[in-house]
């Protein structure tokens, strides 16, 4: 069954984690989403989650694709395995909301989004749009363009509020060598 038969939206979430419960309880509570399947590694983890929320198990996310053909993929891995999950979610035709980081490098990114250009769905990722909205100066920031939002992320949020929690915020300190800096996330 597929939306257009049932008027639910049929989701699917990779990654059995803590961040993969999160989605799987928001998704179950929708009411206009049906959570189909989990699919993960850890066999009882995965095990465990998809019976909450009496969805069916699947092993891999070509397995998912084929058998369940999801409307929506949420990609919860570990911030190392967006990619290849991303990638076989829209080759399968699904829309995918990846978590954050998006990518560790910009031509991973890159691939996603052509990816999702090619086979015609959406793409969505997450982000801290709330640091902008938390320090007094980010509407400014806005309005003033990508050249002072290096310069917000990176200087302002040191002094500001949040100051000693950029890094955590921004998975920096978890990406090392990561060229998806702060910076690079903010440009346009």
């Amino acid at each position: 069954m597929t939306r257009a038969t049932t008027g639910q939206l049929r989701a699917a979430v990779v990654g059995a984690g803590f961040v993969g419960a999160i989605h799987a309880r928001a998704l179950s509570d929708h009411p206009s989403v049906d959570l189909i399947a989990v699919c993960g590694r850890t066999s009882p983890k995965t095990e465990a989650l998809a019976s909450a929320h009496g969805a069916v198990v699947r092993d891999t996310v070509d397995e998912l694709m084929h058998k369940d053909a999801p409307d929506l993929v949420c990609v919860c891995t570990g911030n190392d395995q967006h990619l290849e999950p991303t990638l076989r979610s829209l080759e399968g035709g699904a829309h995918v909301f990846v978590e954050k980081p998006m990518a560790f490098r910009l031509d991973q990114a890159r691939r996603m989004v052509e990816t999702a250009d090619r086979q015609g769905r959406r793409l969505g990722g997450q982000l801290q749009p709330s640091l902008l909205r938390a320090l007094p100066t980010g509407p400014r920031v806005r309005r003033r363009g990508p050249h002072w939002r290096h310069r917000f992320h990176r200087h302002e949020v040191r002094r500001g509020p949040l100051q000693g929690v950029e890094r955590p915020l921004l998975h920096a300190h978890r990406n090392p060598g990561s060229q998806l800096r702060p910076h690079a996330l903010v440009r346009r």
